[in-house]
Order: structure tokens, then sequence, then C-alpha cells
């Protein structure tokens, strides 16, 4: 609940308070503008492709607390658990006092092979054939980052985590042994090159209490519907509670619904969790969509961890923007924090894959007042899991691209014809990149040759390959990672974007934004970006290479024009539509003494989302170090530029001195000839 407590006093300052009702858009606020608002995810490992590896039995341990007297503490702040798990939020920190630490550590280093040292809690467990010990491993950063920063150097001073612990409700954990592993220091080897570990030393820590804690040094577990309703009770009566995502809360939460019926509940399918324990309802074991009677079988080899991906990176990944790897607004463990994705790496019984499925389904058929789903496939999709239809509305998201959607072709046809894809990891199945890859790769060659491709992607070293494989085609251009105003330049001169997702996307941004910019799409028919354009010429069959090759050879023979695309196309959800939606949904133009329009609440929600996209509490300290750092900059080169203002002021004098004297004046009678033969 701690999220939406900026939203809250956000609105409360406004007009929204006059009324004596109030409105709390909770669970996911900023996945209100749209789960979709993703560029890539690139490749995480899981334990199973890269096996953890304990530092160096050679190297010394030590306790990072006798080593470094600048830091404070490292203690569990709070804690939840489930009946097959604990999960710890951690904080550690240095003195108040310190603004620019002594050194910086790196906590885990997450390279390759031996140098694989996943930051890692250590533990006791007491079960019921005695004590074991056991570790739980955190999740890397992000796809291209080996380490969490601490310490001025790397951005953090004050680093919170959250970890997910292998501690079943019938166990008992001993908090004493609770440590923290695989911490090193951070060293440069010459004063340009990057930071790295040293691994001579593997330092750990002990948990303590926080200061003001007066309890065990780790709290009991927190009972998360408790936690919602007292959060409820504190503010009064909500009028609406919007639940943007389930993932992290306990589903008893929306059965809070029956002690506030007055209160209208209104959830949002962004994704497929409620009916799926990944959020994707594709078979990663089959290599195909999902099913409404899956059985528990089918679902444990989805989810076997020796064939999963990292589900929670995965699901961080798609609220955020990222390009080229680099993360741009919030940081990964933030996300787990916030919204306890990381739960869903947990390996659990298969029979309760399909009992989370029935339940959540029940919950939200029994709760809910209205259930949004973000297209038309995801809505049907809902109604086949026994989600009530009664209580579905479709409601696309508005996105501020759709604010400057061309609604036309962008260029015309030239002598080639230029295709283009917004994609993320080669490998990456679901989003049909190995698909797309090798249906071009089979393409007729007389084709090819009037194609030119521009490819983004976030691998890297496989360039080379790539051009191997598309050597038919007139000219392929590869481009890692882009920001979001890359996309103009990217774009400009692209007649067809293809989006060849196998799993039920919802409705992937990419689409969006290639059709904002004026470029028609030939989509799959799973998910929702086929429900871009009514026309049939710009869909084919989801992993049907025949059809994707029929449907370009007739785009590119121009036997298909692109305007049938446009022609068929109904616009693009803006925010103000979206807003004015949901402004009915929730009910506002019930209030009598305030009129909030749509608009209102763009820009309430937009300020919201720039407020915790850049100032949640550790990007605040970064961005105060990265304006000390820049003001001393800046210090530094205006004096170097006085300097020089001083050097030329010096040499202008002298030089004035020159021309006035006798001998300057004799020479340039003496050259004067010359000089003028010479033309000058």
């Amino acid at each position: 609940m701690e999220h939406t407590k900026v939203p809250f006093d956000l609105i409360k300052n406004r007009k929204f308070m006059k009324a004596k009702k109030k409105i709390i858009l909770g669970a996911t606020m900023s996945l209100l503008a749209g789960i979709v608002f993703c560029a890539s995810t690139g490749n995480v490992k899981s334990l199973a492709e890269n096996p953890v590896k304990s530092a160096n039995s050679t190297v010394s341990t030590q306790n990072l607390f006798e080593y470094d007297n600048e830091i404070d503490s490292s203690y569990v702040t709070s804690a939840t658990s489930t009946d097959s798990c604990l999960t710890y939020n951690f904080s550690i920190k240095f003195k108040s006092n310190v603004k620019t630490t002594t050194h910086s550590y790196m906590l885990g280093f997450y390279g390759e092979g031996d140098e694989y040292l996943p930051l890692t809690v250590k533990y006791d467990v007491t079960t019921s054939s005695g004590k074991v010990s056991r570790e739980s491993y955190f999740d890397r950063p992000t796809t291209v980052t080996n380490y969490y920063g601490f310490g001025s150097n790397l951005g953090s001073i004050d680093r919170t985590l959250r970890i997910t612990l292998n501690v079943r409700s019938t166990e008992q954990i001993d908090k004493d042994s609770v440590k923290l592993s695989n911490i090193f220091l951070a060293e440069k080897l010459s004063e340009n090159s990057s930071w790295t570990p040293n691994l001579n030393t593997n330092f750990y820590l002990g948990i303590k209490a926080p200061a003001n804690y007066t309890g065990d040094a780790i709290p009991d577990p927190v009972d998360s519907s408790k936690m919602f309703k007292v959060e409820f009770e504190k503010y009064g009566t909500f009028e609406t509670i919007h639940f943007n995502n389930i993932e992290g809360l306990s589903l008893d939460v929306l059965d809070l619904k029956k002690e506030f019926s007055d209160t209208r509940f209104v959830f949002s399918l962004h994704n497929y969790v409620p009916i799926c324990m990944t959020g994707f309802y594709f078979d990663r074991f089959a290599h195909k969509n999902c099913i409404p009677n899956c059985t528990a079988d089918e679902c444990d080899k989805c989810i076997d961890r020796s064939k999963m991906r990292n589900y929670a990176s995965e699901m961080i990944g798609r609220g955020r923007v990222n390009y080229s790897g680099e993360l741009d607004k919030i940081k990964e463990y933030e996300w787990s924090d916030y919204f306890s994705f990381d739960k869903l790496n947990i390996k659990k019984n298969a029979e309760k894959f399909i009992e989370f499925k029935n339940r959540a389904t029940q919950a939200l058929n029994e709760n809910m007042d209205v259930i949004l789903a973000v297209s038309k496939r995801v809505y049907d999709i809902a109604i086949e899991n026994n989600i009530l239809e009664k209580k579905l509305v479709l409601s696309y998201i508005g996105t501020r691209v759709a604010e400057f959607q061309v609604g036309k072709s962008n260029c015309k046809c030239g002598k080639y014809f230029k295709i283009g894809y917004l994609g993320s990891n080669l490998d990456y199945e679901e989003k049909g990149y190995p698909f797309l890859l090798s249906t071009l790769e089979s393409m007729d060659k007389k084709y090819a040759q009037k194609i030119d491709l521009v490819l983004t992607t976030t691998t890297c070293g496989k360039d080379n390959e790539i051009h191997e494989r598309l050597n038919n085609f007139h000219n392929v251009e590869i481009i890692h990672g882009y920001k979001h105003e890359d996309l103009n330049g990217i774009l400009t001169g692209v007649n067809l974007g293809i989006i060849p997702v196998l799993w039920e996307d919802n409705l992937p941004q990419v689409a969006i934004e290639m059709v904002a910019f004026g470029v028609p799409i030939l989509s799959s028919d799973a998910g929702g970006a086929s429900e871009l354009t009514k026309s049939k010429a710009f869909k084919f069959k989801s992993g049907n290479k025949k059809d994707l090759l029929d449907k370009l050879y007739a785009l590119v023979d121009q036997k298909v024009n692109l305007s049938e695309f446009w022609d068929n196309h109904d616009g693009l959800c803006t925010n103000q539509e979206h807003y004015e939606q949901i402004e009915k949904i929730y009910g506002l133009g019930k209030m009598n003494d305030v009129v909030v329009t749509g608009k209102e609440i763009s820009e309430l929600l937009e300020e919201n989302e720039f407020l915790y996209n850049h100032f949640v509490e550790e990007d605040v300290a970064t961005y105060r170090h990265d304006i000390d750092w820049l003001r001393e900059e800046h210090n530094r080169i205006y004096q170097e530029l006085e300097e020089v203002k001083k050097q030329r002021d010096d040499l202008g004098w002298r030089l004035t001195e020159t021309r006035k004297s006798k001998s300057y004046k004799l020479a340039m009678a003496m050259t004067a000839i010359p000089r003028k033969i010479r033309g000058k």
C-alpha cells in the first residue's frame, strides 16, 4: 500500500477532496497508463542455465561491519508470508553523516561462469526432521547490470532489497542465522576503467534490528488483507478502489469488498495472472498458447525451473522503459519491493496452480464491480476462463503517442520495400523473434532482394549471424536498443511493421507506437495487435510461416495497398479518451460539489507517474549526488574558461602592441610585393 500514498496526497490537495468522497487507484498506479509500456527485456539467466557459484574457497570471508565503520546497519524492516514462503524487506545503509563513502560495494556479481556470484541470503530452518541450512538468491538486477551498487560511487548509500525465502508455514526460521553474502569491494584498475569487483574477499552481513524497533530483530509476518483494511479505514470511505494487478497481493484482499460494500471495486486485466501463474498464458513446455482446461501436470511442466525463465524479471521488464539494456525510470528491485513479482519464481505443488486459478477467478467474479480488459482478445480469453462476461468492459489503454498519431502511412513505397521490427531478445520465443528470423530466412530470393530490413534487438554479438541468415535481402540494418525519442528516426521510411507474437500478447506497445508513427502493421492473430485494423490482409495465423510469407508477398507486389490498413483502422485510444471512460467507470459524475474532467484525471496521473518514476527515495539521493557532481563540473569548466579568456586577452594585447612597433611596419613594407604576387 505504500505506493498509493503519493497519488492520494496529490488528489487530496486538489478539488477531489472537496467532495468528501475519495478515490484510491490501488495496486500498481503507474500501470494504469499501460503495463504494455515496454520496449524490451533482455536475456536473464535462470539458475538452471547458470548454476549458482559460491565464492572460491581460497578467498577470505569477512564481516563487512568489522571492515567498514561507515556502514550503519543491515536489517529486515518487514516480513510477509504464505503457506510456502517467507518474504523479507532488507535495508542496508551507511551512517547518516556519510555523504560520500570511502568504499563502494557490489552486492552480488552476475558475471559468467565462475564469476556468477549472486547476492545470497543464508539461513537455518527448523523442520519436522530437524534443522537444515538453506540459501536464497537475489535475481540479477537487470539484463546488463552485473551487480547491485552500494556506495556513493555506485549511486546509492541506502539500499532496500526484497528476497523470498523457502520457509513453509509449518517450519521455523532461526532469525539470528540470517546473513547476506557475496558482497565484494568495488575497485577501479585504472582511472578511466570501469568498476570491477575484488573477488579476493567475500564479505557477509549479519542482520540487525532497526534502531527504532523494540521487538525481535526480524518483524513477524503481516497479513496483507489487514494492512489494506487499515489503510482503507485510515483515509475514510473510498468511492472506488482500482486494482491494476494482483501480483504480490493475497487474494483475500479482494474479499474486502464484503466489508466495504459501498465502495466500487475495479480490476484491470493487464496480463493473465488471475488465470495463469506466469501471466503469459503460454505453455513454454509445449511451445504453444495455453487452454482454459489445462491440467496441473501441464502447469508443472511449464513452470518447471529447468524450463522456465525468470518470471519476476520478465514481469518487471514489461512495466518499465528499457533501452540498450539500461534502465530509465524505476529500478528493478523497487518494482519487486512494491509488487512482489519475485514470488512468481517460487516452486509450488502443481495442484496449487489450478487452485490459485480457480480461487482468483472466484474472487474476481464475487468482488469486482467492473473488470477491464485491455484488448478484445484479453476479453475473450477471460470469458473462456470463466470470468463473468457481465462484469467485463473492453477498455483500450490510452497512450501518449496516440496524441500525435498520423492516421496514414508516413511514406510512399519506393524502389525497395522497407520492413521494420521493434524486437528485444533474439531468443524470446513468445514475442516471435526466432520465428520471424526463420521465416525471413526462408523467403523467396526474388522478393527478399526487393526488401530493406530494419531490426532492433538487445542481443549483442550476433549481428554477423543475422546478416548471414538474411543475406538475400537488399539491406539489413540492426539497431541495438532504442529510446522513445529515437522512434521517429527508426520508423521514418518504414513501409510496414511486423508483430510476430506467438503468445496472446494483450496489446503490444510497439504495435501502438508503429501505428502512431504512420507505419501499418502485419500482425499475428495472437493477442490484441491485430485489432488495430479490421483488414484480414494485415493479419496472419500465429506461428504459420506460409501465411506470413503469403501476406508479405501480396504487400510487396502491391496486390494489397497499404492504404487498406488505414481504411479499416479506427484510430488509437488517446489518454483523454481513456480517462473519460475511466471517469464513468469510477462514477465520478455523481460528485455534486465538484466537476472533475477526464483531462484533469489525466494530468493527475501523469503527475503521479512522473513523481514515482523520478523521485523515489533512492533516486532523490542519486539525483542530489548527480547535481552536486554537475555543480562541481560546472565550476571547474567555468574556471578553465576564465583562464582561457585571460590567455586570449593577453595574446590580443600582445598582437596589438606588436602591430604598433616599427619593426612590424618595416617587415610589412618589405613583404608587400611578394604578398601581392601571392594574392594576399
